[in-house]
């Protein structure tokens, strides 16, 4: 996902690659703060990506990501977060480059 480091109303989410007509993403909310079961986030971004015959709903915040989303057309199926964590996997690979 690609999006500005200062995102403002109007511009493009990039979550649809590449753009259509009939499908795309736009930010139309910025800097609002949110509560979901899980817990509560400040300076999120609300989304609406368009497609031919939905709009889907997406509240991202930093350092987490997706928090929530819904579609329009049914409001009362949310689907909020449930859980996140750090990614602790860490592998190193040598690669030998000779003697």
């Amino acid at each position: 996902m690609l999006m500005p480091a200062v995102p403002h109303v109007g511009d493009p989410a990039d979550i649809t690659i590449p753009e259509t007509e009939t499908d795309y993403c736009r930010c139309v909310a910025v800097n609002i703060s949110l509560n979901t079961n899980f817990g509560s986030y400040d300076s999120c971004i609300k989304t609406h990506c368009f497609h031919e015959s939905s709009t889907e709903v997406g509240y991202y915040c930093p350092e987490v990501g997706g928090v929530r989303s819904s579609h329009v057309e049914s409001p009362g199926d949310v689907m909020d977060l449930k859980e996140y964590g750090i990614a602790t996997d860490k592998r190193v690979v040598v690669i030998p480059l000779g003697d």
